[in-house]
């Protein structure tokens, strides 16, 4: 067992991502955004390396969802690749209210909020997500 803060793994994702690990626990996993530009933060790409390497993998997170779907994307794909399409500006455009002003250093417009929730969510809930209630796990 090897626990490693984000930063940590930053800062050794080389030595992380070249030894075989049987599964990997991403606590507050909704730290793993998305972004506009090519790549993503560094955290994110360094535990997307990792992810990438393990056999299995769980996410975690006790904060509620995000309000841009994009936000999900590389979490989603880091657990099932190509769930989502194998490009997240063509995610954003299929699942994401896309205004026509570009940000600098984006390949789309901005992100406001999501479209085809009903089918996100069946998508989603039906591949990669459990939701529990407090009330429901602590009863």
């Amino acid at each position: 067992v090897t626990l490693i803060s984000y930063r940590m793994l930053v800062a050794l994702a080389s030595d992380m991502t070249s030894r075989p690990w049987e599964m990997v626990i991403v606590d507050e996993s909704h730290i793993l955004r998305t972004t506009q530009r090519t790549i993503d933060s560094q955290q994110t790409e360094a535990v997307v390396g990792l992810v990438s390497t393990c056999e299995h993998c769980v996410m975690l997170s006790g904060t509620p969802g995000v309000c841009k779907p994009f936000d999900l994307f590389r979490q989603v794909d880091a657990l099932v690749p190509g769930l989502l399409g194998d490009d997240k500006f063509k995610f954003a455009r299929q699942y994401c209210v896309v205004q026509d002003k570009l940000e600098k250093g984006s390949s789309c417009g901005y992100l406001r909020g999501c479209s085809r929730e009903w089918e996100l969510n069946l998508l989603l809930t039906n591949s990669v997500m459990i939701r529990r209630l407090k009330r429901d796990v602590m009863a």
